[in-house]
Protein backbone atom coordinates (compact mmCIF):
# COMPACT_ATOMS: atom_id res chain seq x y z
CA UNK A 1 0.00 0.00 0.00
CA UNK A 2 2.63 2.68 0.75
CA UNK A 3 4.03 2.23 -2.37
CA UNK A 4 0.87 2.84 -4.13
CA UNK A 5 0.73 5.82 -2.15
CA UNK A 6 -2.18 4.52 -0.15
CA UNK A 7 -2.23 5.53 3.63
CA UNK A 8 -2.60 2.53 6.30
CA UNK A 9 -4.07 3.36 9.80
CA UNK A 10 -4.40 1.45 12.15
CA UNK A 11 -6.14 2.00 16.02
CA UNK A 12 -3.90 2.63 19.10
CA UNK A 13 -4.26 0.45 21.82
CA UNK A 14 -7.24 1.82 23.36
CA UNK A 15 -8.55 -1.30 25.15
CA UNK A 16 -5.49 -1.82 27.24
CA UNK A 17 -7.75 -1.40 30.70
CA UNK A 18 -11.04 -3.32 29.31
CA UNK A 19 -9.05 -6.34 28.68
CA UNK A 20 -7.20 -6.05 31.71
CA UNK A 21 -10.65 -6.04 33.58
CA UNK A 22 -11.57 -9.09 31.57
CA UNK A 23 -8.34 -10.91 32.75
CA UNK A 24 -9.23 -10.10 36.50
CA UNK A 25 -12.83 -11.10 36.53
CA UNK A 26 -11.97 -14.48 34.91
CA UNK A 27 -9.26 -14.97 37.42
CA UNK A 28 -11.90 -14.47 39.98
CA UNK A 29 -13.86 -16.09 38.50
CA UNK A 30 -12.10 -19.31 38.49
CA UNK A 31 -10.68 -18.68 42.25
CA UNK A 32 -14.47 -18.75 43.35
CA UNK A 33 -16.14 -21.15 40.77
CA UNK A 34 -18.58 -18.42 39.86
CA UNK A 35 -19.49 -20.11 36.69
CA UNK A 36 -20.46 -23.17 38.89
CA UNK A 37 -21.78 -21.47 41.79
CA UNK A 38 -24.44 -19.81 39.23
CA UNK A 39 -25.55 -23.50 38.16
CA UNK A 40 -25.48 -25.13 41.49
CA UNK A 41 -27.76 -21.88 42.54
CA UNK A 42 -30.10 -22.00 39.49
CA UNK A 43 -30.38 -26.08 39.76
CA UNK A 44 -32.30 -25.34 43.14
CA UNK A 45 -29.27 -27.09 44.96
CA UNK A 46 -28.57 -24.52 47.54
CA UNK A 47 -29.97 -25.98 50.83
CA UNK A 48 -27.89 -24.10 53.26
CA UNK A 49 -25.29 -20.97 53.78
CA UNK A 50 -21.95 -22.17 54.68
CA UNK A 51 -22.07 -25.56 52.44
CA UNK A 52 -18.97 -27.26 51.35
CA UNK A 53 -20.41 -28.29 48.06
CA UNK A 54 -18.74 -25.52 46.44
CA UNK A 55 -14.94 -24.73 48.00
CA UNK A 56 -12.61 -22.41 46.03
CA UNK A 57 -9.70 -20.23 46.37
CA UNK A 58 -7.94 -17.49 48.19
CA UNK A 59 -6.16 -14.97 45.68
CA UNK A 60 -4.21 -12.99 48.41
CA UNK A 61 -0.35 -14.68 48.36
CA UNK A 62 -1.00 -16.36 45.81
CA UNK A 63 1.34 -16.21 42.43
CA UNK A 64 0.29 -15.00 38.94
CA UNK A 65 2.60 -15.77 36.49
CA UNK A 66 2.60 -13.51 33.31
CA UNK A 67 3.71 -14.76 29.87
CA UNK A 68 4.29 -11.13 28.39
CA UNK A 69 4.39 -8.00 30.10
CA UNK A 70 3.22 -5.19 28.04
CA UNK A 71 0.84 -2.60 28.37
CA UNK A 72 -2.34 -4.89 29.16
CA UNK A 73 -0.16 -6.81 31.19
CA UNK A 74 1.46 -4.46 33.40
CA UNK A 75 -2.47 -3.04 33.93
CA UNK A 76 -2.87 -6.50 35.10
CA UNK A 77 0.05 -6.29 37.24
CA UNK A 78 -1.04 -3.31 39.20
CA UNK A 79 -4.46 -4.88 40.02
CA UNK A 80 -3.15 -8.20 41.11
CA UNK A 81 -0.59 -6.52 43.23
CA UNK A 82 -3.39 -4.68 45.16
CA UNK A 83 -5.24 -8.02 45.40
CA UNK A 84 -2.06 -8.66 47.68
CA UNK A 85 -1.10 -11.31 44.95
CA UNK A 86 2.90 -12.01 43.84
CA UNK A 87 3.58 -11.50 40.46
CA UNK A 88 6.03 -13.03 38.29
CA UNK A 89 6.88 -12.81 34.77
CA UNK A 90 9.15 -13.52 31.75
CA UNK A 91 9.27 -11.58 28.31
CA UNK A 92 11.53 -10.99 25.46
CA UNK A 93 12.85 -7.75 26.66
CA UNK A 94 13.14 -7.20 30.62
CA UNK A 95 11.71 -4.25 31.83
CA UNK A 96 14.21 -1.89 33.79
CA UNK A 97 14.83 -2.46 37.15
CA UNK A 98 12.60 0.84 38.18
CA UNK A 99 9.74 -0.08 36.35
CA UNK A 100 10.01 -3.87 37.85
CA UNK A 101 9.47 -1.99 41.14
CA UNK A 102 7.09 0.22 40.29
CA UNK A 103 4.72 -2.85 39.30
CA UNK A 104 5.99 -4.82 42.21
CA UNK A 105 7.25 -7.53 39.81
CA UNK A 106 9.88 -10.34 39.84
CA UNK A 107 11.56 -11.15 36.28
CA UNK A 108 12.59 -15.06 35.60
CA UNK A 109 14.55 -15.39 33.00
CA UNK A 110 13.20 -18.86 31.91
CA UNK A 111 9.63 -18.93 30.75
CA UNK A 112 9.33 -22.43 32.31
CA UNK A 113 9.80 -21.14 35.63
CA UNK A 114 6.83 -18.86 35.34
CA UNK A 115 4.72 -21.96 34.72
CA UNK A 116 6.09 -23.83 37.30
CA UNK A 117 5.78 -21.35 40.09
CA UNK A 118 2.57 -20.15 39.35
CA UNK A 119 -0.87 -20.40 41.09
CA UNK A 120 -2.16 -18.56 37.71
CA UNK A 121 -0.96 -18.04 34.33
CA UNK A 122 -1.52 -15.26 32.12
CA UNK A 123 -1.17 -15.42 28.59
CA UNK A 124 -0.44 -11.77 27.38
CA UNK A 125 1.71 -12.18 24.72
CA UNK A 126 1.69 -11.10 21.34
CA UNK A 127 1.32 -13.16 18.32
CA UNK A 128 4.04 -13.62 15.93
CA UNK A 129 5.66 -16.30 14.30
CA UNK A 130 7.84 -16.89 17.42
CA UNK A 131 5.05 -17.24 19.79
CA UNK A 132 2.70 -19.32 17.91
CA UNK A 133 1.97 -22.37 19.64
CA UNK A 134 4.65 -21.35 22.00
CA UNK A 135 2.50 -22.97 24.93
CA UNK A 136 1.42 -26.92 24.97
CA UNK A 137 2.08 -30.35 25.92
CA UNK A 138 5.42 -29.34 27.86
CA UNK A 139 4.48 -26.03 29.64
CA UNK A 140 0.72 -27.61 31.03
CA UNK A 141 3.18 -30.92 32.26
CA UNK A 142 4.96 -28.25 34.53
CA UNK A 143 2.26 -26.45 35.53
CA UNK A 144 0.56 -27.30 38.89
CA UNK A 145 -2.12 -29.81 39.15
CA UNK A 146 -3.81 -26.60 41.17
CA UNK A 147 -3.01 -23.78 38.76
CA UNK A 148 -5.54 -22.14 36.65
CA UNK A 149 -4.80 -21.07 32.89
CA UNK A 150 -5.90 -17.60 31.71
CA UNK A 151 -5.93 -16.94 27.85
CA UNK A 152 -6.70 -13.32 27.01
CA UNK A 153 -4.42 -12.84 23.93
CA UNK A 154 -4.39 -14.80 21.24
CA UNK A 155 -5.62 -18.23 20.77
CA UNK A 156 -2.69 -19.80 18.23
CA UNK A 157 -0.45 -19.10 20.67
CA UNK A 158 -1.40 -22.00 22.72
CA UNK A 159 -2.12 -25.72 21.69
CA UNK A 160 -5.63 -26.02 21.75
CA UNK A 161 -5.97 -29.73 21.92
CA UNK A 162 -2.82 -29.81 24.39
CA UNK A 163 -4.66 -27.76 26.62
CA UNK A 164 -8.05 -29.92 26.68
CA UNK A 165 -5.88 -32.90 27.34
CA UNK A 166 -4.24 -31.10 30.26
CA UNK A 167 -7.81 -30.25 31.49
CA UNK A 168 -9.41 -33.99 31.26
CA UNK A 169 -5.87 -35.11 32.60
CA UNK A 170 -6.31 -32.95 35.68
CA UNK A 171 -2.90 -31.69 34.93
CA UNK A 172 -4.22 -28.08 35.67
CA UNK A 173 -7.12 -26.89 38.06
CA UNK A 174 -8.85 -24.93 35.19
CA UNK A 175 -9.00 -22.41 32.13
CA UNK A 176 -10.85 -19.01 31.53
CA UNK A 177 -10.59 -18.40 27.66
CA UNK A 178 -11.33 -15.18 25.58
CA UNK A 179 -9.79 -16.43 22.42
CA UNK A 180 -9.55 -19.73 20.57
CA UNK A 181 -7.32 -21.08 17.78
CA UNK A 182 -10.22 -20.72 15.02
CA UNK A 183 -10.99 -17.03 15.09
CA UNK A 184 -13.43 -16.29 13.62
CA UNK A 185 -15.51 -19.88 13.98
CA UNK A 186 -15.84 -20.31 10.03
CA UNK A 187 -16.16 -24.16 9.29
CA UNK A 188 -14.78 -25.31 12.59
CA UNK A 189 -16.11 -24.66 16.05
CA UNK A 190 -14.40 -22.43 18.06
CA UNK A 191 -13.60 -23.36 21.21
CA UNK A 192 -13.10 -26.79 20.92
CA UNK A 193 -16.41 -28.50 21.66
CA UNK A 194 -14.49 -30.89 24.33
CA UNK A 195 -14.24 -27.43 26.61
CA UNK A 196 -18.22 -26.98 26.73
CA UNK A 197 -18.69 -30.07 28.75
CA UNK A 198 -16.02 -28.87 31.34
CA UNK A 199 -17.48 -27.29 34.74
CA UNK A 200 -14.25 -25.64 35.67
CA UNK A 201 -13.42 -23.37 32.40
CA UNK A 202 -14.97 -20.30 31.49
CA UNK A 203 -15.56 -19.28 28.32
CA UNK A 204 -16.13 -15.47 26.63
CA UNK A 205 -16.73 -14.61 23.10
CA UNK A 206 -13.43 -12.48 22.30
CA UNK A 207 -14.84 -9.87 24.20
CA UNK A 208 -11.93 -8.20 25.64
CA UNK A 209 -12.92 -4.85 23.81
CA UNK A 210 -16.91 -5.04 24.61
CA UNK A 211 -16.93 -1.92 26.69
CA UNK A 212 -19.39 0.87 25.78
CA UNK A 213 -16.84 3.27 25.97
CA UNK A 214 -13.69 1.15 24.44
CA UNK A 215 -15.88 0.75 21.22
CA UNK A 216 -17.28 3.93 21.49
CA UNK A 217 -13.68 5.13 21.21
CA UNK A 218 -12.61 2.75 18.96
CA UNK A 219 -14.95 4.06 16.46
CA UNK A 220 -14.49 7.66 16.50
CA UNK A 221 -10.56 7.07 15.43
CA UNK A 222 -11.66 5.00 12.47
CA UNK A 223 -13.42 8.12 11.46
CA UNK A 224 -10.66 10.64 12.76
CA UNK A 225 -8.22 8.82 10.75
CA UNK A 226 -11.00 8.84 7.45
CA UNK A 227 -11.87 12.48 7.65
CA UNK A 228 -8.47 13.08 7.53
CA UNK A 229 -7.69 11.23 4.80
CA UNK A 230 -10.54 12.86 3.01
CA UNK A 231 -9.36 16.30 3.49
CA UNK A 232 -5.59 15.36 1.90
CA UNK A 233 -4.11 16.09 5.66
CA UNK A 234 -1.82 12.98 7.03
CA UNK A 235 -4.29 10.57 9.37
CA UNK A 236 -3.19 10.68 12.95
CA UNK A 237 -2.70 6.94 13.74
CA UNK A 238 -0.68 6.05 10.14
CA UNK A 239 1.48 3.03 10.06
CA UNK A 240 4.16 4.09 7.63
CA UNK A 241 5.49 7.33 7.20
CA UNK A 242 6.96 6.41 3.63
CA UNK A 243 3.32 6.86 1.49
CA UNK A 244 4.12 10.45 1.88
CA UNK A 245 7.18 10.32 0.23
CA UNK A 246 5.63 7.97 -2.42
CA UNK A 247 2.52 10.78 -3.33
CA UNK A 248 4.86 13.22 -2.97
CA UNK A 249 7.17 12.05 -5.67
CA UNK A 250 3.96 11.42 -7.46
CA UNK A 251 2.54 15.29 -7.13
CA UNK A 252 6.69 16.11 -8.48
CA UNK A 253 6.13 14.23 -10.96
CA UNK A 254 2.97 15.30 -12.26
CA UNK A 255 3.70 18.77 -12.06
CA UNK A 256 7.31 18.03 -14.42
CA UNK A 257 4.46 16.15 -16.71
CA UNK A 258 2.25 19.46 -16.73
CA UNK A 259 5.00 21.54 -17.69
Amino acid sequence: APRRGIPVTNIPHVIGRTTCDLTMAILLGLAWRIVEADAFTRAGKFRQEQSMSLMCESITGKTVGMIGLGEIGQHIALRCRAFEMNVIYNKRNRLDAAREAELGVEWRDNMHDVFREADFLVVMAKYTEETHLMIGARQFDLMKPTAYFINTARGRIVDEPALVKALRDKKIAGAGLDVYWCEPPVGEPAPSPELFDMPNVILTPHIGSATWESRRQMAQLCARNIVAMIKGERPPDLMDESVYEVIAQKNALSQIGTQ
